[in-house]
């Protein structure tokens, strides 16, 4: 592998100095900071650039990462970016993508891009995107996946669209190829692109290729075709009408829209919202957050889609909701987290499973065992996880003191006579107490697993892997069906390579998973797991199919991440605490934050959406009782 090296480019920025004395114009340096409407008066650019989007940085090798993004606009012209690494300003690039080299081998960097004008107007900062460079000696020469599913859609006469599904990558997916024919005609960062400027009523083919950080292709994606319309055809036809319309107390004064996406003979141009049967906004997307709201105040909404002709569907069935009050407490706060979770992961995959680990007070408005349902909370997951409920506390594999074991059962029972299964870990390895608690929690009716120790490393070797207890050839396709779960998270302890740990998974017989989105490679980092990976562990070795579900920490953050930027350290964000003394490495989080959230949820490099791309079942979120920590304080 060969690794790119970029001479520092240098740019000279030529000022414009205006000086009007009595109608008179010296205009020096050749006008770059403004022109003239041919009647004296000079127009001066005091516009920004667009801020630079779809920022993504892939590993090239032990020393160098690789940025791309999708390119600024600007009034007059954009001129260049500037990088800033770590959140300081590294070099500039006249192109929407550069080399970093001379980097430290294992170690973690951040960047963000800003584009700038000629007359020196420069954009925000990008949000940031990180890569962790590969270990000395290491090369990377694998190459991504092919994107699939690609799909080519008529706008206009003159502009298909193209989108396909994201491909992976043992490293990172850096940037994608879309070739028309044998030509190749961008290079995007997303799993999108518009080709305009076509010929009416003309037949083209594209394909896509995926590129990582090292320079290693894929092989081309599926081939689609599609014809531009004809001149002068019209389009009568009204998108689809939005479904699922769900609506979220974000805070006091916001509450979050989403929906499943519209359908359209040519294509969905954006959607209308409306609020109280008047339109208050327009979204491209499947998704609107109105702000700016009076709190604890009720609010109606419907959503309609429109195409690029201006045919519009019918609106929505409307939903209502409250914004939160003053005051909010962090349970509602923590609840609301795990509602906006689920609502963006079902918007992407209906039957996507949600399970808050723990945080069970969150089950009822109150947080007491005798309080009201929490509805919308309840409604939004579908199961609830438990640690310790029969054995574990104060201590492994000693038995969880009746007077705690009976106030969690009350919560349990809340959450199960509202449709919402128990999930319950126990941890213990003497025999008798394993059969015990498999016994206690099956009369219960909860779905439990007794792992051996709290470490969360191995397969337990009682019961056994291929039997375990509610062993069952059945189908799995709901949390409720499940007999039985397999608990694994720290899976390089005790299994060196990723093949070898889907190896000893895929030989068991449990009807669910619970495990890492990543494999802690010692040689490449954590690796995540590819769709292939997930595909492979869905069929258990006596027929039957099961669930594999990711787990996710979402109440603290952790410094092994691929999100983590290490200038956090010694400049660490708003939202970020204190770190973990009963867990090194695991920080506290303002869980409430939106700069936190997004790098969980509702956009295409955040924590979920590389869950869903992988094509899990659904996701474990953990440190939901992370209330306790600030109410605490």
């Amino acid at each position: 592998m060969s690794i790119l090296r970029h001479r520092r480019l240098s740019f000279m920025v030529i000022a414009a100095c205006i000086l009007i004395v009595s109608l008179a114009l010296v205009n020096c340096g050749g006008g770059g900071g403004g022109s003239s409407d041919g009647g004296g008066t000079v127009i001066v650019d005091t516009t920004a650039p667009s801020m630079p989007t779809g920022l993504v940085a892939a590993t090239a090798g032990s020393g160098s990462i690789a940025l791309n993004w999708t390119a600024s606009t600007d009034d007059t012209a954009v001129t260049g970016y500037k990088i800033y690494r770590n959140g300081t300003e590294l070099r500039t690039s006249a192109t929407n993508s550069f080399s970093d080299s001379g980097l430290t081998s294992s170690t973690t960097y951040s960047y963000t891009v800003a584009a700038h004008d000629a007359a020196g107007n420069a954009s925000a900062q990008s949000a940031a995107a990180s890569a962790t460079t590969l270990a000395t000696g290491v090369t990377d020469t694998t190459a991504p996946t092919a994107p699939t599913n690609l799909t080519a859609t008529a706008a206009s006469v003159s502009q298909i669209n193209l989108t396909w599904t994201a491909a992976t990558d043992n490293v990172s997916v850096a940037s994608y190829e879309v070739w028309r024919g044998s030509t190749k005609i961008a290079t995007v960062t997303t799993v999108s692109h518009n080709d305009i400027g076509l010929t009416t009523n003309t037949t083209y083919s594209y394909t896509v290729k995926a590129l990582d950080g090292a320079g290693n292709v894929s092989a081309a994606s599926n081939a689609a075709s599609a014809t531009t319309l004809t001149a002068g055809a019209a389009d009568t036809t009204a998108p689809t009408v939005p479904a699922n319309l769900t609506a979220i107390a974000f805070s006091t004064s916001q509450i979050n829209l989403t929906w499943t996406a519209s359908t359209d003979a040519i294509g969905v141009t954006g959607y209308k919202i409306y609020r109280g049967g008047s339109e208050i906004g327009t979204s491209a997307t499947n998704s609107y957050n109105n702000s700016s709201l009076t709190s604890n105040t009720t609010y109606t909404y419907a959503v309609a889609a429109y195409d690029a002709a201006g045919n519009t569907s019918a609106q929505s069935t409307s939903v209502s909701t409250a914004t939160l009050a003053g005051n909010t407490q962090y349970k509602q706060d923590m609840r609301t987290f795990v509602q906006n979770i689920s609502a963006y992961a079902r918007t992407i995959n209906t039957n996507f499973i949600v399970i808050p680990q723990n945080g069970h007070e969150l089950v009822t408005t109150d947080g007491s065992t005798t309080g009201a349902p929490a509805t919308a909370y309840l409604s939004a997951i579908n199961g609830v996880g438990r640690e310790d409920l029969f054995y574990g506390n104060p201590s492994d594999n000693v038995a969880t003191a009746a007077a705690t074991r009976d106030n969690i059962i009350q919560y349990m029972n809340v959450a199960k006579a509202n449709g919402v299964q128990p999930l319950v870990t126990d941890y213990c390895s003497t025999k008798s107490y394993v059969d015990d608690s498999y016994a206690q929690n099956a009369a219960k009716g909860y779905t439990s697993f007794a792992a051996d120790h709290r470490e969360l490393d191995d397969i337990p070797a009682y019961p056994t892997p291929t039997a375990p207890t509610g062993v069952n050839t059945g189908n799995i396709t709901t949390l409720a069906g499940a007999k039985n779960f397999l608990y694994l998270l720290n899976s390089n302890v005790t299994y060196t390579t990723k093949d070898a740990f889907l190896t000893a998974m895929k030989a068991t017989n449990y009807d669910a998973f619970i495990i890492d989105l990543f494999y802690d490679d010692d040689t490449l980092g954590q690796v995540a797991l590819t769709a292939a990976d997930i595909a492979s562990l869905k069929t258990k070795p006596n027929g039957g199919t099961r669930l594999v579900i990711a787990y996710m920490s979402i109440g603290e953050a952790e410094d092994y991440r691929y999100y983590w930027n290490t200038a956090w350290l010694t400049s660490p964000p708003s939202w970020l605490e204190k770190e973990n003394p009963e867990w090194l490495g695991n920080y506290k989080v303002r869980y409430w934050d939106a700069s936190w959230q997004t790098i969980i949820y509702g956009n295409n490099t955040s924590y979920l959406k590389k869950i869903l791309d992988a094509g899990f079942d659904g996701a474990y979120l953990d440190i939901i009782d992370a209330f306790d920590y600030f109410e605490g304080l």
